[in-house]
């Protein structure tokens, strides 16, 4: 009887290399537009069509209503920050494959730039814009986190890999990417990465409407003078250092204005978005994926926000993909329950435009196939994985395991009373690294010289302290 290791081994050898329809079916079919939509740090469990009873996500809502689109009830990011999980959604790989995993915190003098040695995304993986750039897409990528700036290899197979000038919008990305594609010839692979509902929550980032409706006797000019200002960048390290104390009023006020900022990107960029490529006579013959690159905690496990933390609030994130009309491939329904992640997007957009898989990805083709049910994520000293209803979540020598289908919140460690599980789900983890060990990367080295603008940007998200 083969081990589980063995089977998991030789699935992902065979799929390494995903096989492709042929030449003649290739030929018939029309290439689609794509247009990848990253919502940063934005919950699943805030959307309207993940069960969130408010209107939060209407436009989102919409996309995954539409009779081409479908749902991925149970998907997952590979990190808990910008920079590795958007590094595996580029090249299909892990992040013990890529290496960017560490340094999510830039500690510099307040006043001043400085140097700083920083991880680059190895070249040698073929990222996604490299392999549509190659069948002869034209490739653009707008984006607003510093984290994926070029300098750190995230540019590679765009024409353009343009950030906004200081103070640009959400709206006004997702406009540069309308005016981009007006009156384009040929298919086009686009990359929209939008500050979501990241922290801080400035005045200028909620929707009014939404804050009045659902307001409630709250003090936060108050509350903001005694230290809990949620338009603060560094209350991501104040709360859990216990500079500040949350009460529950706050923590209900601060899940408001993650609404109404998701809310408000919903408004000004996903609605005009839409809009925008009907307008253009663009949607119908557009792949449309709308998902986020990681969640934010709101001290459900005693943290702020997110970084090296693996807890579900942030790695089970939404995937929504819209497939041109008529085109969502024969047997995907409008909803997929299975365990799905970020790596898996690569493999399933290059079968779906006939783009040679390269070696080493990690992922599989979840629009034509069965997704394989497990889902693996990374952080410094940590990681889990999800398979079916358990989740074993690894912090360092400790082992902890959650039945997800009976406690989401993952309150109760039943890992004592289950070692079988466990075994069996760090022989999984052992086999998975075994099987992908060749295609690890040492990332390159580069040192940086932040100027002033660059460190006020990071700050002004929390990532500079």
């Amino acid at each position: 009887m083969r081990t589980v290791a063995a089977l998991l081994i030789g699935t992902l050898i065979a799929t390494a290399g995903v096989s492709l329809p042929s030449a003649a079916d290739e030929a018939s079919r029309p290439r689609p537009n794509v247009v990848i939509l990253v919502l940063d740090a934005c919950r699943v469990d805030k959307f309207g069509c993940y069960g969130f009873p408010r209107p939060t996500s209407p436009a989102v809502d919409a996309v995954a209503a539409d009779p081409d689109a479908t749902v991925f009830r149970r998907h997952y990011v590979q990190a808990g920050w910008t920079k590795p999980s958007t590094a595996s959604l580029f090249t299909g790989t892990y992040a013990f494959q890529h290496g960017l995993l560490g340094g999510d915190d830039i500690a510099l003098d307040e006043s001043t730039a400085g140097p700083i040695m920083a991880a680059v995304l190895d070249g040698s993986f073929m990222t996604l814009a490299e392999g549509f750039h190659g069948a002869g897409y034209r490739t653009f990528g707008f984006f607003r986190s510093e984290n994926i700036d070029a300098r750190y290899g995230f540019g590679q197979g765009f024409e353009s890999w343009e950030k906004p000038l200081r103070g640009g919008s959400d709206g006004t990305r997702s406009q540069q990417f309308l005016d981009r594609i007006a009156g384009l010839q040929g298919p086009f692979f686009a990359y929209l990465h939008l500050e979501g509902c990241h922290q801080p929550y400035r005045l200028s980032d909620r929707d009014r409407e939404y804050m009045t409706t659902y307001a409630f006797p709250y003090n936060e000019k108050a509350r903001a003078a005694l230290g809990v200002d949620f338009t603060r960048a560094d209350m991501r390290q104040r709360v859990p250092a216990g500079l500040v104390r949350l009460e529950e009023a706050d923590l209900r006020f601060v899940n408001l204005l993650v609404e109404a900022k998701l809310r408000q990107v919903n408004d000004s960029s996903v609605k005009r978005l839409v809009a925008g490529l009907k307008r253009l006579g663009l949607y119908d013959s557009t792949l449309l994926v709308v998902t986020a690159d990681h969640g934010d905690e709101l001290l459900e496990h005693g943290g702020f926000s997110h970084g090296q933390k693996l807890w579900e609030v942030i790695t089970h994130v939404p995937l929504v993909v819209k497939f041109p009309r008529g085109g969502r491939p024969a047997g995907l329904g409008t909803e997929v329950k299975a365990v799905t992640q970020s790596v898996d997007l690569l493999p399933s957009l290059f079968r779906l435009v006939g783009v040679p898989v390269p070696e080493g990805v990690a992922g599989a083709d979840i629009f034509t196939a069965p997704p394989r049910g497990w889902a693996f994520s990374e952080a410094v000293g940590a990681w889990a994985l999800v398979r079916e209803k358990d989740k074993l979540l690894a912090l360092g020598d400790r082992h902890l395991l959650f039945d997800l289908r009976r406690d989401p919140a993952e309150k109760s460690d039943v890992a004592p009373r289950a070692q079988p599980t466990v075994d069996a789900l760090r022989e999984h983890v052992d086999a998975l690294r075994a099987s992908l060990a060749r295609f690890v990367r040492k990332p390159p080295q580069t040192q940086l010289l932040l100027d002033k603008e660059t460190v006020e940007q990071l700050r002004n998200l929390g990532y500079v302290h």
